[in-house]
């Protein structure tokens, strides 16, 4: 928390707090970001990497909150297809599929 009030960014929004995720997939979300849904949003993350070296031994992810548009699309079996949010979270949940139920898992 020193690290972040020093820049000023001990107020900033957490990712958890900007995600809109569909009913019902909130744990699977929760889930498959674990620490990173505790991510500062910062408009220009990479202005901090010379700073991080400041940060001893804690743990911080820095996460920018452009939020994704019309022009990315996600396929629809995808987690990031239940969430709104920045777009490299929802990247990253791109790379993981859910089903509703076990037969629709096993055909996918």
């Amino acid at each position: 928390m020193a690290w972040l009030k020093q820049r000023g960014l001990d107020s900033a929004a957490r990712v958890g707090e900007v995600l809109k995720v569909e009913s019902g997939w909130e744990n699977a979300v929760e889930g498959a970001l674990g620490q990173l849904i505790e991510g500062v949003l910062i408009e220009s993350p990479e202005t901090l990497v010379d700073a991080l070296g400041e940060l001893g031994e804690g743990r911080i992810a820095l996460v920018s909150p452009k939020n994704s548009d019309d022009s990315d699309s996600f396929a629809p079996t995808s987690l990031a297809a239940k969430v709104q949010g920045p777009l490299a979270i929802r990247r990253m949940l791109s790379k993981l599929h859910v089903a509703e139920t076990l037969a629709e898992a096993r055909t996918m």
